[in-house]
């Protein structure tokens, strides 16, 4: 269930530390105090941040407050390690989709981030620690035959691969 879930979750991160990044709808991270993500609204493009709630779900009371009836996108989707390797997607056009006319996207009732298979992603630039072994576990759900990876790392110019730059996309 959701409470063993959470708890394995939370052992696991008092138990092995050093992750390099880790995003999720939910708080992973016990530690972790920061927001969950920045998201925009769609009626006057202004963002704010939006935090976890007592249960460590995504806030969805203050995310559908700040966005009312339009739509909310995804913006910023914080790093819970505390490495400041946040997902990003400046161009308003590329943003995943958060809240749809008023209703926060679920699936299996829990709030999603969706992508919409064709433009939507976000990144992260930056330095990733050399000669490190890194891991990716994710959770997800594909519903069209629209888009074709996740997630790619490519060197941020020539073939220089100690600065990356990464996309989540769908």
């Amino acid at each position: 269930n959701a409470t063993n879930f959470r708890y394995s979750i939370s052992n696991f991160f008092s138990k092995y530390t050093g992750q390099t990044a880790v995003h999720s709808i939910r708080k992973v991270n016990q530690s972790y105090t920061g927001p969950a993500m920045k998201v925009r609204r769609s009626l006057d493009d202004v963002e704010t941040d939006i935090y976890f709630d007592g249960s460590g779900n995504l806030d969805t009371q203050s995310l559908l407050s700040f966005i009312g009836s339009g739509d909310g996108y995804c913006s910023i989707w914080y790093d819970q390690s505390g490495n400041g390797r946040h997902l990003q997607q400046s161009s308003t056009s590329n943003q995943p989709t958060i809240v749809n006319g008023g209703t926060v996207s679920t699936y299996n009732n829990k709030p999603v981030v969706l992508f919409n298979g064709t433009s939507d992603y976000l990144t992260y630039v930056g330095y990733l620690p050399v000669g490190a072994t890194l891991s990716l576990f994710s959770i997800i759900r594909k519903v069209t035959s629209n888009g074709g990876g996740f997630f790619t790392l490519t060197p941020a110019s020539g073939n220089d691969y100690n600065t990356l730059n990464g996309k989540v996309f769908w």
